[in-house]
């Protein structure tokens, strides 16, 4: 079909809402096309419209079962909604068929990690190293998983070796300064924090972190006003509903 192959043109070329308007009228015509749902789940995928990315992985998985990629696609989705146990299932069916597919792994590892299951956890990043010894971010998460079971050493390590393949990885940086803050190295850890707000200014965990750091080190004027980026972070999910305003000290 003609405007399936200039969607799919669009799309490699990175005219996104072309795109995007030329798989619709594929789909308008022809509902069950596989290329063309595939096509605008990644697009949704790449603009974070994550349920509609879903909804398209979900239909392509139906229409071709044994395509170990829609799985893969679909379990990131669901990764980012934070739905792990079902990301868990479809990194599994990723694997099973290519048990090879390093990326499958490393994020199996991760939603493991995020349902607490960290010994299972560090075999699935270990198996990804195994097949992708250069992987940044696996070296990463595994660091990750080792600093939660405390073992500080080695998750340094892994954050080092990361960083070392991709000096621009804003998470290593930050999850680096984890680790040194940690091990009492504090210079270090606020220059790790640094590294990785200047790679990600709107970082909100690292800024997050350091303001910790700065309050642990008695720096009040720059830990305090930083303290307000954890309502950016996973703490945003916590917050309490007062009918007061919030109070802050220059009010």
């Amino acid at each position: 079909m003609r405007l399936l192959h200039q969607a799919l043109t669009s799309h490699q070329q990175g005219r996104l809402e072309v795109a995007m308007a030329q798989y619709q009228q594929v789909l308008a015509v022809d509902p069950t096309n596989f290329d063309a749902l595939y096509g605008l789940g990644m697009l949704y995928g790449q603009q974070r419209r994550l349920e509609e990315a879903l909804h398209c992985f979900t239909a392509t998985c139906a229409a071709r079962p044994g395509d170990f990629s829609i799985h893969y696609n679909r379990g990131v989705a669901l990764q980012e909604l934070g739905r792990y146990g079902e990301a868990e299932d479809s990194y599994r069916r990723a694997i099973a068929l290519r048990p090879d597919f390093a990326d499958a792994h490393d994020n199996l590892g991760v939603v493991l990690k995020e349902q607490g299951r960290f010994d299972e956890a560090l075999a699935q990043l270990d198996k990804a190293l195994s097949l992708a010894p250069a992987a940044p971010m696996a070296h990463n998460n595994r660091g990750a998983v080792l600093e939660t079971l405390g073992r500080y050493d080695e998750a340094l390590a892994d954050c080092d070796m990361a960083i070392a393949l991709n000096p621009n990885l804003a998470k290593a940086h930050n999850n680096r300064g984890v680790l040194l803050t940690r091990l009492h190295r504090y210079d270090e850890a606020m220059a790790g924090y640094d590294r990785a707000i200047a790679l990600r200014p709107d970082y909100a965990e690292a800024y997050y972190n350091k303001a910790l750091l700065a309050l642990l080190l008695g720096d009040y004027a720059q830990g305090w006003p930083l303290y307000e980026w954890r309502w950016q972070t996973a703490l945003k999910d916590y917050v309490r509903d007062f009918h007061q305003p919030l109070w802050l000290k220059d009010r």
